[in-house]
């Protein structure tokens, strides 16, 4: 997953919906972070884009119903 997100580009009918976008870091938009949330297992992963790579910040299970509606939201803003 997180060596292959760059590629995905759009979801197919048996794609397992892993949403993906880049978003500041509060607030900052000099630190992008991208991430990789999979929404069928409500798992995310959080890179920060350096020089010439990516650093893992954090991976974890979304085991809270409002943080994972807020993810959502966060996507939804992303992609209109």
């Amino acid at each position: 997953m997180i060596m292959e997100f760059e590629k995905c580009k759009h979801c197919t009918e048996d794609c397992p919906k892993i949403k993906i976008w880049t978003a500041p870091y509060l607030g900052k938009n000099s630190i992008l972070r991208t991430k990789i949330f999979f929404e069928k297992y409500d798992y995310i992963v959080i890179l920060e884009k350096r020089n010439n790579y990516y650093q893992l910040v954090t991976a974890y299970v979304v085991d809270r119903k409002d943080r994972r509606e807020d993810l959502l939201k966060e996507y939804t803003k992303y992609s209109s």
